[in-house]
């Protein structure tokens, strides 16, 4: 259900869009955007965003905002999944770290065996009996 006041907007034929975009590529000097518009029948704007597309289809407009936000945003999702994975290694590490230091002390913790205290000197353990 429309709105009333509300416009559909207009559909365009390719070819029309395509001839639009070339006359106001090639446009003569002087010769402005809202002529080329008001030829061809539809609002400068449009004529404006079709130039764009038209544009970055081409690959010249490396240098647009549009372009630039794109760049950032797929660097911005890269250093967000590296820093993911970074954190991710760090918790593997830890729990590698902490499982070979408990299996050390398993080990070390025989009967007659000696003990390391938490400044790394060996000190002496009873014997177990089991």
């Amino acid at each position: 259900m429309r709105m009333p006041g509300s416009r559909m907007p207009k559909r365009y034929v390719d070819e029309l869009r395509d001839d639009a975009v070339r006359q106001a590529h090639d446009r003569p000097q002087g010769v402005t955007i809202n002529q080329v518009a008001k030829e061809f029948g539809v609002h400068p704007m449009t004529l404006q965003r079709w130039l764009r597309i038209a544009e970055e289809d081409r690959g010249q407009a490396t240098d647009s905002p549009g372009a630039d936000t794109r760049d950032l945003r797929e660097a911005l999702r890269r250093v967000d999944l590296l820093e993911r994975e970074n954190a991710t290694l760090r918790r593997a590490t830890f729990n590698l770290s902490e499982a070979l230091v408990l299996g050390s002390e398993a080990r070390d913790s025989g009967p007659g065996r000696a003990r390391r205290d938490p400044r790394g000197r060996k000190r002496a353990t009873a014997l177990r009996e089991d």
